[in-house]
């Protein structure tokens, strides 16, 4: 009965509120924040040391090889003899064969060979004592889970770490990953089942004309020691398993703006940028001392339709199993009216001029059939609809016209317009109605079924009003040029480009796009458009996408369906796409909304995976042709050493994911969402975590952020060690520019770290979230020097139940923090002594050794610390009478960098005394020395230093920056 009265009410209110009120929530809010971009390419030795990192990681043989015992058992040998076992007897519908990289590759088929578009294998009970599964949690975007019980194994999960206990007791560990795969039209992902407590596989076509009996390889399985190096063998494994399927990392030539600072408009100004707008927030933040040499163009640039067309008799095909619910609905209604009696008195009470009359009508006469009541304020009854045509050839139109000059954004607008008290309260009932019953609603739940039905019929108007006049997501694009803001009264964005580098210092300007070209697709009945044949499509989810996030059933989309190519002229699409950016300067491309292209591939034969891979395929083809820097890479798009100017964004379903061969740059998380506090330490948490496999496709994107929003702090100092490029989206003149110091060099550069930064060993199978005692760690590496982050990051995370972010005051104690050197998982840091420096307390602790424990006493809700550690090398320093004393140092980097251990390329020692270092950047130096230093130069210049003998802390100023790609030479002399 709830539910019954939480859809009246929701029905009341839609029909009650103009079509004006922002209502929906989160759920139907603009889009919100997202991606980075551009610059000059650089030789440095960081990079060296990263490209040799990674030859020497991919041709090392495995340290445990998995296998099928004569039992059928999955079972990890290692070499010194030991062995673990993670499932027991597979069943026979499961095939088994080795593959590279120490993995084995399992298959299914169908025991009775009937060809099928889904099907779910049963393969087994995990004897893992722990797992982390990443699985999808919307369309766009997956997010970390970790549990126990096989059974309960999220949906699409993409990616699961099982850690298995030795079978000895003295034998150690083993980490098993376990990457399900995408194979021609089929696309496989693992998922539990609850009731036999048994893991499975789920193999769909997405389109039930694309069937098959079997599936080859649907699920590699790697092992190790080492947990990071168990999924590095199970994705390097994959790409060679599939041919031509995508590249891994380290096979791939990121673009050339990761080492600088960026600057992203979405966020100052949504897709309302113009271009004096964007002029004016680079010229804020040169000002401040922070400049950006990279730009992202974010949506609001490109020509798009008013949406309109939306209202031309458009209509979604009711699905046949909900035909049933209007009869259903009306056995509600006779309950439901009994509901409005009580309503009815506090009307005829004194509400007169404040309840809208529609609200006053229904209190009256109750609810009658959708039928007799035509919606309020349209003047006349509603017309039927014209029947869907969604295939039907497009026809050329008048010419397309170009976007008008930019109004204030809807929602804001809508905000500053004084309402009345009753439609305030009709916006407030529909958003708490919808958040508090159908968002968090199973897809096949009676709320859900009764919404669709409601969204598909009496609702259907009003939710079009809604996201016409509210979002951008019934746009689709008319043509490739740049609107009127960006080509009128002597406007260009040649132009702006043009400005952008010759006067602003800016290297490298990207341009967002959605890989269906605008969230509503392309339109069929612009006349630019019409060489590409665009047909209207209406979506039609994969059943376990709709498990995932059933609003897909209700998105602007399944109104009035999308304007969608055929895959032959995808080449044409994107050529014509990246052409006109190519004439007008820009250099790259983000490429967006990735992630919900595959529903549109049901019903063009090649089921949704091939699909969405044939879109991917393009995209790259054309992003190689157009923007790769000369020599970079071949037109073809061919070469292992191509370089693909594309930052790929919403774009967490395998089927992307599992495509790239070129594209390097992949967001790792959900947006950045200013305004939503609940969001920012999830953040934090779900890109660490998904960067375990986000990492090993490309480098790690970790979003755009504001440097003076509340989190701001908390965001730097993830971005800092999180591997990626370092953006903000700050509005012009609002920016914490002491905190941007602490991450851009005077040039503009950044310390980027070498690798994506991921979990600790021993964070990863904890729940950071939920647990009330584990901090988030993270860690990354330099050239020489080793950064873990903490972050208190409890009680906020992304409830897979309410399907929104959510906040637990009561879940967010302080957590103790404990941490050791070798948590920085790479061969320098395992063995030995290391110096290590905590950045907000200046704390510095040596000799350390690599597995000493060291204990920070506390880390209060949503606050954080960054640790450089550094591995300490001694110097033999010979004394007049021949006696010899030994000097222990450690360079540090720059201290008031986040970072700073990132400025440090080279260093050795010297028989005669002598510490060697070649630095980027400028600003206080450290080191941990046994000893104060005789001598400091610099770039062969005596410089003063300064030492703490209780820390051991040896500094001494770099006060100017060293040429654009040199460096600074210091000699340390101890004697």
């Amino acid at each position: 009965m709830n539910s019954v009265l939480a859809i009246a009410a929701l029905v009341v209110a839609a029909l009650v509120a103009p079509a004006g009120a922002s209502v929906g929530g989160a759920r139907f809010a603009r889009r919100p924040a997202r991606t980075p971009l551009p610059l000059t390419r650089r030789a440095s030795a960081r990079m060296v040391t990263s490209a040799r990192h990674a030859a020497r990681a991919a041709t090392s043989p495995p340290d445990a090889a998995v296998c099928l015992s004569g039992t059928r058992e999955v079972r990890a040998r290692r070499a010194d003899g030991s062995s673990a076992s993670l499932f027991g007897s597979l069943p026979a519908d499961i095939t088994a064969v080795e593959a590279t990289h120490g993995a084995l590759v399992l298959g299914v088929q169908d025991r009775d060979g009937v060809a099928r578009s889904f099907r779910s294998h049963d393969v087994g009970t995990l004897r893992s004592d722990r797992w982390l599964a990443l699985s999808r949690v919307k369309r766009w975007w997956m997010g970390p889970l970790v549990g126990q019980r096989s059974g309960t194994v999220p949906v699409e999960t993409q990616l699961l770490l099982a850690r298995c206990a030795g079978e000895g007791p003295s034998e150690p560990r083993v980490f098993f990953a376990l990457l399900p795969l995408v194979a021609g039209a089929q696309r496989a992902t693992l998922c539990g089942n609850m009731l036999s407590g048994r893991l499975s596989v789920h193999v769909d076509s997405g389109d039930p004309d694309v069937r098959a009996a079997r599936m080859n390889d649907a699920l590699v399985i790697a092992a190790s020691a080492d947990p990071y190096e168990a999924v590095r063998r199970a994705v390097c494994a994959a790409s060679e398993r599939v041919p031509g399927s995508f590249r891994v990392r380290s096979a791939k030539r990121p673009p050339a703006h990761l080492d600088y600072f960026g600057w992203c408009t979405w966020d100052a100004f949504y897709s309302a940028v113009r271009p004096e707008a964007v002029l004016t927030g680079v010229r804020s933040l040169r000002a401040g001392g922070a400049p950006p040499r990279f730009l992202i163009l974010d949506d609001g640039w490109q020509s798009v339709d008013d949406g309109e067309r939306n209202r031309r008799g458009l209509a979604f095909p009711l699905p046949k199993e909900l035909t049933a619910i209007p009869q259903k609905f009306e056995e509600y209604r006779a309950t439901l009216n009994k509901t409005f009696v009580q309503l009815r008195a506090e009307l005829d009470g004194g509400w007169e001029g404040v309840v809208p009359p529609a609200l006053r009508d229904l209190a009256r006469d109750g609810l009658a059939p959708t039928a007799e009541r035509p919606p309020r304020g349209e003047g006349a009854p509603a017309q039927p609809d014209t029947p869907a045509q969604p295939d039907a050839p497009a026809q050329p139109d008048a010419p397309a016209q170009p976007d008008a000059p930019a109004q204030p954004d809807a929602a804001a607008r809508a905000a500053a317009e004084p309402t009345s008290p009753a439609v305030n309260l009709a916006g407030r009932l529909l958003t708490w109605v919808y958040t508090t019953f159908v968002q968090p609603a199973p897809y096949d739940s009676p709320i859900a079924r009764l919404w669709r039905w409601a969204s598909s019929g009496p609702l259907r108007s009003r939710l079009i009003a809604l996201f016409d006049e509210h979002t951008d997501f019934s746009k689709s694009l008319v043509s490739f040029e740049p609107n009127a803001k960006f080509e009128a009264d002597g406007e260009s964005l040649r132009g702006l480009v043009r400005t952008l580098r010759a006067e602003l210092g800016v290297r490298s300007v990207y341009a967002w796009h959605a890989l269906g070209g605008y969230w509503s697709g392309v339109s069929p009945v612009a006349r630019e458009m019409a060489h590409l044949a665009p047909r209207w499509r209406f979506p039609q989810p994969a059943r376990d996408l709709l498990l995932v996030e059933p609003a897909v059933a209700w998105d602007p989309a399944s109104f009035h369906g999308a304007g969608t190519i055929e895959t032959e002229r995808f080449d044409d699409f994107f050529s014509g796409m990246h052409a006109a950016l190519k004439r007008a300067g820009v250099d790259g491309v983000k490429v967006d909304a990735q992630s919900g292209l595959s529903v549109f591939g049901t019903g063009c034969g090649l089921g949704q995976p091939a699909y969405v891979r044939a879109a991917v395929r393009a995209m790259e083809r054309s992003a190689q042709r157009h923007f790769a820097p000369d020599g970079a890479g071949a037109p073809d798009g061919g070469g292992a050493a191509g370089c693909s100017e594309v930052i790929c964004c919403m774009c967490h379903s395998s089927e992307n994911l599992l495509s790239y061969e070129h594209a390097a740059v992949i967001r790792a998380g959900d947006d950045f969402y200013p305004a939503d506090e609940a969001s920012h330490a999830a953040h934090l948490s779900t890109v660490a975590f998904n960067s375990l496999l986000i990492g090993e496709l490309g480098v790690v994107d970790w979003d755009m952020f504001h440097s003076a929003g509340s989190a701001a702090q908390l965001h730097a100092a993830a971005r800092a060690l999180g591997g990626g490029s370092i953006y903000v989206s700050d509005k012009p003149g609002e920016h914490d520019f002491a905190l941007l110091r602490q991450l851009v060099l005077p040039d503009g550069s950044t310390l980027r770290a070498r690798h994506a930064g991921r979990p600790t060993i021993d964070t990863l199978f904890e729940d950071v979230a939920r647990d009330g005692c584990s901090a988030l760690k993270v860690w990354n590496a330099n050239a020489l020097c080793g950064v873990i982050g903490a972050f208190n990051v409890q009680g906020s995370e992304w409830s897979r139940r309410l399907r929104r972010f959510i906040k637990l005051p009561a879940l967010q104690p302080a957590v103790s923090l404990s941490l050791r050197p070798s948590l920085v998982a790479e061969p320098p840091f395992q063995t030995g002594a290391h110096a290590v420096y905590a950045f907000r307390s200046h704390e510095l602790r040596a000799p350390v050794g690599a597995d000493e424990v060291l204990s920070y006493g506390r880390l209060e809700a949503g606050e954080w610390e960054l640790f450089t550690v550094a591995p300490i090398a001694t110097l033999a320093l010979s004394r007049a009478r021949g006696e010899r004393e030994a000097v222990e140092w450690a360079p540090l980097g720059l201290l008031d960098m986040l970072n700073g251990g990132g400025a440090v390329v080279q260093a050795r020692g010297s028989d005669a005394g002598f510490a060697k270092l070649r630095v980027r950047g400028c600003g206080a130096f450290g080191m941990y020395a046994s000893r104060p230093a005789a001598d400091v130069r610099v770039d062969g210049r005596s410089v003063a230093s300064e030492y703490d003998g209780v820390r051991g802390l040896l500094r001494f100023e770099l006060e100017e920056m060293p040429r654009e790609g040199e460096l600074h030479d210091v000699i340390v002399r101890f004697i």
